[in-house]
């Protein structure tokens, strides 16, 4: 088998495509490869999809393709183009690598794959790209994916913040619940961020949303009460942020009384700080009997401990 025979194979390419020439540079370590069109073939405009004879080509394209053998390998090709009565003279769509990536869907779906691995310093590493080169192969990816994704608002919704640097910096998330799916990424935590979201839809779509959960942040609320039809009925506040609000209760009262038992000259509360905020299951096993004897004690931070046990059960609480 020669070379333009393997190659043709290897990149996967039928007629009227094919090998034309393959150079191996061993001292560079490269492997470039010279793709042509059989002659009279007809080409479609990208625009109208109506086929013609070729009217000339545009200048050579290099590829990136994944490597032959751990030496580099590129695609070089010149795309015809078409002179549509309608149109003008228009580019084919190129079957090798998307506008403007400079690499084939083989070498850019390599590159994503690293990517949901790795940070985007360590895939340019690996890939042996440039940060910017890296950074738009995953924002074409994204958008190819905005592209194909169903014009629809999740049944139930989530809303939460993500802090993405220092200073307080944060982006806004809406998924969806159910699907488990990203829905929504903007920057900020405003009341414009979430609303911006909202206003794809219209109001007989937000209608059939059945609930938000989120975190008990004003902007979010305001946000939602202003778009979501009957949002009153439909805003939960998740498990995580309202626990955090009742664990910070429970250590507040824990202080009070450590504050106020050490000025009386008792120690009863020193060293079991974690002890109230670890789940009754997570106690260590060590710790246990302490922590027995200091339930039995008639202790304000005792009842605010059983107050915040029994609210877990209310997540698993289900109502037929």
């Amino acid at each position: 088998m020669d070379d333009n025979l393997l190659f043709t194979k290897i990149l996967g390419i039928s007629l009227p495509w094919l090998v034309k020439q393959v150079v191996v540079d061993e001292k560079s370590q490269r492997v470039d490869i010279y793709v042509d069109h059989e002659p009279g073939i007809r080409a479609m405009c990208p625009v109208c999809e109506k086929f013609y004879g070729v009217y000339d080509h545009a200048p050579e394209r290099i590829f990136r393709h994944l490597d032959t053998c751990q030496m580099g390998t590129y695609v070089h090709v010149r795309l015809p183009r078409v002179n549509c009565p309608d149109h003008g003279v228009k580019q084919i769509m190129s079957e090798f690598g998307e506008n403007g990536s400079g690499m084939t869907f083989a070498y850019e779906s390599f590159v994503i794959r690293v990517a949901r691995e790795c940070s985007i310093e360590a895939t340019a590493r690996i890939c042996g790209l440039g940060w910017d080169q890296s950074w738009n192969t995953l924002d074409r990816a994204v958008k190819r994916g905005l592209g194909r994704k169903e014009h629809r608002v999740p049944a139930r919704i989530g809303v939460d913040e993500k802090s993405i640097a220092k200073g307080h910096k944060y982006e806004s998330l809406v998924y969806d619940i159910d699907a488990g799916t990203v829905e929504y990424v903007c920057d900020d935590r405003g009341q414009k961020s979430l609303e911006k979201y909202y206003r794809q839809f219209s109001s007989d779509e937000l209608a059939k949303v059945q609930a938000v959960a989120m975190d008990m942040w004003d902007p979010y609320i305001a946000a939602t009460k202003a778009y979501i039809p009957g949002a009153e009925q439909k805003i939960v506040f998740d498990r995580f942020h309202i626990m955090r609000h009742v664990l910070d209760a429970v250590d507040k009262v824990r202080k009070a009384e450590h504050k106020a038992l050490t000025e009386a000259g008792q120690q009863t509360l020193k060293g079991a700080r974690y002890l109230w905020l670890w789940s009754q299951e997570n106690i260590p096993v060590w710790r246990q009997p302490e922590f027995e004897a200091l339930k039995a004690k008639d202790l304000k931070v005792c009842r605010a401990w059983a107050i915040k046990e029994n609210l877990r059960h209310m997540w698993s609480y289900w109502h037929a």
